[in-house]
């Protein structure tokens, strides 16, 4: 069975529907053709200029990623830009991309749940419940939980806040895990958010469900200085590192469908993406 974009973009609309995207957020198929004939899929957390290259090595023709190259309109695509320059890189190789953001965050089985298995967390609530969730009734109907920006679990056995940061660290592969508060806090009750959900308002939600810890990434001076003084530790768990995970959940649905189909399809998992930050 021939298989094209439009196979693809539904394998991923029932696993993260695009109504569960933020208003301002920019998914779906941003450049391609829906008809456009598909044999092997490049699964990347992000465009990079090294995951293009790596796309067009491996011969690609179509790129699933977590972070949109585009969010506010375009005027022009030219070369001038970066932006323009990956647009035309990817026009000219006939390499389709396709993201799925916010609405992959907030999805059951998505980011955030691949993060609290990785961490080994139980009894599962939703941190922050979406505003526009029911635009997917049918998603939080058939769901353990509601599609939310966030869960809340809890550890198997309590910690102290530096063993807890030690197991993030070693989960994540990170050569360091910066956090904030006691280092001898017992730890019982988690909340994280993937990605940059370390914001006032998640905090702020992590104090009203009772949390111990917020698990996130981008902790910024402003908010770990604001948590200290709430009491509430943060682990920072980077904005990479925690989202990265994602592209072998992605890459596990679409083959799950094509077996299913009895489809062939070849999936393959980006071994050029990296953390931007470097370490002395």
């Amino acid at each position: 069975m021939a298989v094209n974009t439009k196979w693809v973009m539904s394998v991923m609309e029932k696993f993260a529907p695009e109504c569960l995207a933020y208003d301002n957020d920019n998914v779906g198929l941003l450049v391609g053709e829906q008809d456009a004939p598909i044999s092997k899929v490049l699964v990347a957390l992000e465009l990079t200029n090294d995951v293009l290259d790596e796309a067009i090595e491996v011969k690609a023709n179509l790129i699933v990623a977590h972070h949109p190259i585009m969010r506010n309109p375009i005027k022009r695509v030219t070369d001038e830009t970066l932006l323009g320059q990956k647009i035309i890189k990817l026009i000219k190789n006939e390499i389709s991309l396709f993201v799925a953001h916010t609405n992959l965050d907030a999805a059951p089985g998505g980011v955030n749940d691949a993060l609290f298995e990785i961490l080994g967390l139980s009894n599962q609530e939703p941190l922050m419940i979406l505003p526009h969730a029911g635009r997917c009734e049918h998603i939080a109907s058939d769901s353990k939980i509601s599609p939310s920006m966030g869960r809340i679990g809890e550890l198997l056995a309590p910690m102290k806040t530096s063993e807890l940061a030690a197991i993030v660290k070693k989960r994540l592969n990170l050569n360091t895990v910066n956090y904030v508060g006691d280092a001898n806090k017992i730890i019982s009750k988690v909340g994280i958010c993937t990605g940059s959900g370390s914001s006032i308002d998640f905090i702020e939600s992590a104090i009203e469900k009772g949390c111990d810890v917020l698990i996130s990434g981008d902790v910024t001076h402003h908010n770990a200085q604001t948590a200290l003084e709430l009491g509430i530790v943060l682990i920072d768990g980077t904005h990479y590192a925690t989202e990265a995970i994602i592209t072998d959940v992605i890459a596990d649905k679409i083959k799950e469908a094509a077996i299913f189909e009895n489809i062939y399809i070849d999936i393959v998992k980006s071994t050029k993406q990296k953390s931007p930050l470097q370490q002395a």
